[in-house]
């Protein structure tokens, strides 16, 4: 029993952690406009296990797919956000608990909302 409580406290925390990681970011502009020593679009994260490559198709993807708004400032919310989850999805998955990026969403989304 004591162990089933010790793993779902651990889980939670793994969210905390992974949204903790994500904002520690210091970029200011969308990671399609960064880049690194390593990659050439970049998160400007230190942290250790993101691979070139993936760092680089995650930020396309995120840059490419994002859809029109009305706004440009919901537009860059949006965008940021979408980055945010992204990389915490990645980071969560590599973790060890992809199946809570649903749960990391979530809660990525309220911690971008207190933000603006």
């Amino acid at each position: 029993m004591k162990q089933a409580c010790y793993a779902k406290s651990r889980q939670k925390n793994i969210i905390e952690e992974c949204i903790d990681i994500v904002l520690s970011s210091e970029r200011r502009m969308p990671a399609h406009f960064y880049s690194s020593e390593t990659s050439n679009q970049s998160f400007l994260l230190d942290y250790p296990g993101i691979d070139p490559v993936d760092e680089y198709e995650m930020a396309a993807q995120a840059w490419h797919k994002q859809p029109d708004m009305e706004t440009e400032d919901t537009q860059i919310y949006c965008l940021k956000t979408g980055e945010d989850i992204i990389l915490g999805s990645y980071i969560i998955s590599q973790k060890g608990y992809p199946q809570r990026s649903e749960d990391f969403m979530e809660a990525m989304i309220s911690a971008n909302l207190t933000l603006l």
